[in-house]
Parts: structure tokens; C-alpha cells; sequence
């Protein structure tokens, strides 16, 4: 099966303060953050189906390899392409785009037969795509369990 996890790594790979000073150098995590990700690298890892897409302007910013390279490594190994290409060079063509749009321009591109997008800003996500989608703020261990859950039943809904 084709299956496609849109990641957007604003707030959820990264802190949203350290988005602006990302170095080649792991970036210090907050320790629900950490929970958060290793909540989702469980999730993901023995899912052979499961390919991940990056959606997040870092990559334009930074580059597409770097920013695998920060990843942890059991969403690194399955991350397999971007949204927008990992060029600083092209990053003015992209400035007239909004997230949204290459998102629906790489969802059509790719037509995966299972699609859920985790993104920090409900405004990056599709309108027709909210039902197949996860907000996520801040993490708290609150909603943590919330998080795992409804990312479970989107990775097994058919």
C-alpha cells in the first residue's frame, strides 16, 4: 500500500524559537518534545507501508539533507522527499506559494492511497484533507496520549 505521512517540521522536529538558529548541531529538545517524538518514531517505525514526506520551508531554508540529518533517526530512514525543493536558491521562487499549495500540489503529485498530514499551523493543512490531519501545539503530556491515539487511527483507517 501507498501510504504518506506529510510531516511538517515547524514546533514538532524542532522548538519554533530554534527554527530561526538551526545549525548543523542537534538541537536541544524540551522533555515533552522529546516524549512527542519518540511517541511518533514508535509509531511509525514497523510500519513497512509508511513513507514520510517533509513539509516545512526549513527544507528550503536549510536543505533537504541537513535537515534529515537532524531527525531522529527512525523517521530519517523513512523519509523519502520533500514538498519543495532543498535549495536556499530557490526559496524566492516559493515565496509567491503558500504551504498549503505545495502541499496540494505534492498530495496530487504522489496520489498516495493513504494520506495524514501532523503539522503545527492548521493553516498549512488543506481544507479537504482536515479529517486525515493532526494539529499539534506545544507538546504536554496530557496530550500525548491523545496524539498516539489519533495518530494510530489515521495510519489504520482504510
Amino acid at each position: 500500500m501507498n501510504s504518506i505521512l506529510y510531516l511538517g517540521a515547524e514546533r514538532l522536529l524542532f522548538p519554533r524559537l530554534l527554527c530561526s538558529s538551526l545549525s548543523r548541531q542537534p538541537a536541544r529538545e524540551s522533555s515533552s518534545q522529546s516524549i512527542l517524538l519518540a511517541c511518533l518514531g514508535d509509531t511509525v517505525r514497523d510500519r513497512a507501508d509508511l513513507a514520510i514526506v517533509l513539509n516545512s520551508w526549513l527544507v528550503a531554508d536549510y536543505g533537504y539533507c541537513t535537515l534529515r540529518r537532524l531527525m531522529p533517526l527512525e523517521l530519517a530512514q523513512k523519509t523519502i522527499g520533500a514538498t519543495m525543493r532543498g535549495n536556499r536558491a530557490h526559496r524566492r521562487s516559493y515565496s509567491t506559494q503558500r504551504k498549503v499549495d505545495l502541499l496540494r500540489s505534492d498530495i496530487a503529485r504522489r496520489n498516495p492511497q493513504r494520506l495524514t498530514i501532523i503539522d503545527g499551523d492548521p493553516m498549512t493543512i488543506p481544507f479537504e484533507y482536515i479529517e486525515r490531519s493532526i494539529t499539534v501545539g506545544m507538546a504536554s503530556s496530557s496530550n500525548l496520549v491523545n496524539f498516539q491515539s489519533a495518530l494510530q487511527q489515521l495510519l489504520d483507517f482504510d
